[in-house]
């Protein structure tokens, strides 16, 4: 079983209403999944952004960022994990976004504010920069970043 296969699985079964997936600010339940990662797969489309495209992911544990990855593994798309930059909106020099991705992907943190609405709202999490990096074939490839690949 896929983990696109697993995703249906879970979200479908009666239970889905009871379990949910939280960071302490945001809460969805498990039979919300399907409906979120459809509307964020809209706004990366909407982006620019394809399937065979590689994509830098920063982002902290939260919510926003479990849809995102949820979305990547679903889709099968190529990623690589960063770390959240210090210098916010720019590229960290010390963490560089590697040479062959074509997108950075920016989840940042929800205020209070928006919480109620954040989720069905990627514009509001989610930050879609272009690069033009070099197209490798990175379809169903997670990508890590080890301390001697730098």
């Amino acid at each position: 079983m896929n983990f696109a296969d697993h995703l249906i699985q879970v979200t479908t079964a009666k239970t889905s209403t009871e379990n949910i997936l939280t960071d302490g600010l945001l809460t969805c339940h498990y039979a919300e999944i399907p409906a979120l990662l459809n509307n964020l797969d809209k706004y990366l489309t909407a982006q620019g952004v394809k399937i065979d495209d590689c994509v830098a992911v920063e982002c902290l544990n939260s919510v926003p960022s479990a849809l995102v990855l949820m979305l990547l593994l679903q889709k099968e798309q190529g990623f690589v994990l960063l770390p959240v930059s210090e210098k916010k909106d720019q590229v960290s020099e010390l963490k560089p976004i590697p040479q062959f991705c074509q997108y950075r992907l920016i989840i940042k943190s929800v205020s209070k504010a928006n919480a109620e609405i954040a989720l069905q709202n990627p514009e509001l999490f989610l930050t879609v920069d272009v690069y033009n990096g070099t197209q490798i074939e990175a379809r169903g490839k997670l990508f890590s970043r080890t301390s001697g690949s730098m």
